[in-house]
């Protein structure tokens, strides 16, 4: 990744919630329509090694580090336009009407939380969800899970539903992982990461098969 571009997404600060920052517009068409989906970009973050640290920890000492990644998460997802939608104990689930936001997000939180010596992975898909309350369901939420499974510790993988709709800029910013069989999913998943690390053969996930070679 280009130095330009990892300063313009973390350009601004992100351990501080912002009142200034208006609401998602969708919400108030999701409201006047009464839809039951939206198209949104999909944001998973996830603890790494979190069930080693609860342990090491103990319950009050972790109970105070995920308060402290949570009021990260909560507020990065704020700032940068986005809705968290579920909270999931090790990370969170969050939509965004902009692809770049999503992507900014996720790349924001993982260097905030680096400085509580946390490490996430993260996954970005793009698609329809299901509305459930404040809650959101259907299959790319499943997709987006299953990719930030995959993703190494402080790596932000995206699928190509993504990579497309990103300007130039931060296309280029990207290395292709080729295509993956992801466990529950019936078509291929074709996936890009943010980091500089290309997955190994022996970091292969049991439940992702990799189709397309590394490149």
């Amino acid at each position: 990744m280009t130095e330009g571009l990892r300063t313009h997404l973390l350009s601004a600060p992100v351990l501080r919630p912002r009142s200034d920052v208006p609401s998602w517009p969708f919400d108030e068409q999701v409201e006047r329509s009464n839809a039951h989906s939206i198209v949104a970009t999909i944001l998973v973050t996830d603890i790494v090694g979190s069930t080693h640290r609860a342990a090491a920890l103990g319950d009050g000492a972790w109970r105070r580090l995920l308060d402290a990644h949570d009021d990260v998460s909560a507020s990065t997802i704020r700032r940068l336009g986005g809705r968290a939608a579920r909270h999931t104990g090790d990370g969170y689930l969050a939509v965004f009407e902009c692809p770049s936001s999503g992507v900014a997000a996720a790349l924001a939180i993982g260097e905030a939380l680096r400085h509580l010596r946390l490490e996430v992975r993260a996954g970005v898909h793009r698609g329809s969800v299901v509305l459930r309350g404040c809650d959101l369901a259907g299959l790319n939420v499943h997709i987006a899970t299953r990719v930030a499974a995959l993703a190494r510790p402080s790596e932000v993988l995206v699928t190509d539903e993504v990579r497309q709709v990103l300007p130039p800029s931060e296309q280029r910013a990207l290395r292709s992982r080729g295509f993956h069989r992801l466990k529950g999913v019936p078509s291929l998943i074709a996936l890009a990461a943010l980091a500089d690390s290309l997955l190994e053969e022996g970091d292969r996930h049991p439940g992702f098969e990799v189709v397309g070679g590394v490149h």
